[in-house]
């Protein structure tokens, strides 16, 4: 009872709180890796709009894509209609497995979801998936060396608290529109380089 007592809300605050209109959120931590995954699949399965997600490693992208993860994309983007973006630090797998393979493999398996590599230097150590701009599951890597993903990642949180969303959805934006322009500025440099050779 007593630590019910401590951590309750007075009723006059909660009172104040409907009267000014405050919105209330849940922010659940989530110790149990399978049902931080869990929690990430379920956000995604329940988006109409969007969904966004950066992605803590190239090797976390090829455990996802090994445990069937990609079928949760794929429904997103063809049965639900949502726009699904996905951010993957651009680095070499432990194992010798190129990141351009898996990234053909989620070409093939989900055609319709917009995938980006970002800098190495830009990468987490977090997974962000965003759904509808409304929640956000982030999932801890905790060792990216295991072969499955509920042994790599650590401690997840869920919420659907606006100002933590909307934070995550700006961190997110400016890693997209960065890797936009190093692809521009990569294209630049191309046509600059074959323009020096045809002179």
């Amino acid at each position: 009872f007593e630590e019910l007592w401590d951590n309750g809300i007075e009723a006059a605050d909660m009172m104040k709180d409907i009267e000014e209109g405050v919105d209330f959120a849940d922010i659940e931590v989530i110790p149990n890796p399978r049902a931080g995954i869990a929690k990430a699949q379920s956000i995604i399965s329940s988006a109409r709009k969007e969904v966004s997600i950066l992605v803590s490693s190239a090797n976390a992208l090829r455990r996802q894509v090994q445990m069937g993860g990609l079928q949760f994309l794929k429904n997103a983007s063809e049965q639900q209609g949502a726009k699904v973006r996905l951010l993957v630090p651009d680095e070499n797998e432990n194992d010798g497995q190129r990141l351009s393979t898996i990234l053909e493999e989620v070409k093939i398996q989900c055609p319709q979801v917009n995938v980006r590599t970002m800098e190495k230097g830009l990468h987490t150590r977090i997974t962000i998936v965003l759904a509808d701009r409304k929640e956000c599951t982030i999932i801890e890597l905790r060792d990216d060396t295991k072969d499955i993903s509920y042994s790599a990642a650590g401690l997840s949180t869920y919420s659907n608290s606006k100002s933590t969303v909307s934070s995550y959805v700006s961190i997110f934006e400016t890693f997209w529109k960065q890797t936009e322009l190093y692809e521009k500025l990569k294209l630049h440099d191309k046509m600059q380089k074959e323009f020096i050779n045809v002179a």
